[in-house]
């Protein structure tokens, strides 16, 4: 049994012990439901992908899915590994074959990928929300302006208005007084 097919044991496992379907499963890890039945049914090799998914929502430990170490077992692993080599040297021992430990370094080395793209483009989408606040924020005050401006001009439309309307009631009296003066004229003059 090659190591890939002891990871997908550990993996089916881990969903056992969760007591959620696979489905569910990929779902809480935040991995495609197709292809992690695939990879569960050895259809598709494991993925560095998957392994992160599970071991950055705290599901297991890299340890655990790569070398099959449990919790207890490990802590002791981790001391009588770490062996003391003759010129003061420290080595360590992981018991694994060539092939594991290249490919728990492929998976390590994947995760570190991963997460420095990760930070890098959390640092550029803030660096983007920082320029766009700022663009905001003068396109915001240039509005603003413009609302203030418009704003004066239709409270001086409005005082326009306001003293035309005067002048026409004024006009309109005018105009009243004199069609009276008429009036009264004409019934003199019968």
């Amino acid at each position: 049994m090659d190591n890939d097919n002891q990871i997908r044991q550990r993996i089916q496992k881990l969903v056992i012990m969760s007591g959620l379907t696979k489905p569910k499963f990929a779902e809480r890890i935040g991995f495609n439901k197709a292809n992690f039945n695939l990879i569960l049914t050895g259809k598709r090799k494991v993925p560095e992908s998957l392994v992160f998914a599970i071991v950055s929502n705290k599901m297991a430990t890299f340890e655990y899915i790569v070398d099959g170490t449990e919790e207890d077992d490990r802590t002791s692993k981790r001391f009588s590994d770490i062996s003391n080599s003759g010129g003061g040297a420290v080595t360590i021992n992981n018991g694994n074959s060539e092939k594991q430990s290249q490919r728990a370094d492929a998976i390590t080395n994947k995760m570190l990928d991963m997460l420095s793209k990760g930070i890098d483009n959390i640092m550029s989408m803030q660096l983007r929300l920082e320029k766009h606040d700022k663009t905001e924020s003068s396109d915001m005050d240039a509005i603003r302006q413009r609302l203030d401006e418009r704003n004066k001009l239709a409270d001086r439309f409005l005082t326009m208005l306001d003293e035309k309307d005067r002048q026409l009631e004024a006009a309109n009296e005018q105009i009243r007084r004199l069609t009276e003066l008429l009036s009264h004229k004409e019934k003199g003059q019968e």
